[in-house]
């Protein structure tokens, strides 16, 4: 997918256009689940994103926000490897902060493995992470009533 080297179609009104040809390529998904790091509870509303393996970290991606159930499903992916991971810098939930890492519980773009979408294996499916809580430590000033 190059977004630089698309044509641009406007269609408005009653206008009709013929012989306008167009190749759809195959896709697949990535799915699975996001856990707490001791598997106890899943991680609903956490980003789980894909890009390319062999381009720059995040060059172009594709991502799916894990639902109630911890469950996430990224669709319409063109066949290729991928580095898959979840949370964006640290995700929160209910006061709780959660590291992201990329799939196989790598810390990096550079360690990362990868995940192949091909013809052979169009879903690929149980791409699990668990995710470890960090403490955050909260500054701030408070000033009572009558100060």
């Amino acid at each position: 997918y190059d977004w630089h080297r698309l044509t641009y179609l406007t269609i408005g009104g009653s206008e009709q256009f013929d012989d306008i040809n167009f190749t759809l390529e195959p896709a697949g998904t990535i799915s699975g689940v996001v856990y707490t790091s001791d598997s106890a509870e899943t991680l609903p509303d956490i980003y789980i994103g894909a890009s390319i393996a062999s381009g720059a970290e995040v060059a172009m991606d594709w991502g799916a926000i894990s639902n109630e159930k911890g469950s996430y499903t990224i669709g319409d992916l063109p066949y290729g490897e991928y580095k898959v991971w979840a949370g964006y810098g640290e995700a929160s939930r209910d006061n709780a902060v959660f590291r992201a890492e990329y799939y196989q519980d790598k810390k990096s773009w550079e360690t990362a493995d990868t995940v192949v979408v091909s013809a052979a294996m169009p879903k690929a499916t149980d791409i699990v992470f668990t995710l470890d809580a960090v403490s955050r430590i909260f500054t701030g000033l408070a000033v009572q009533e009558g100060e």
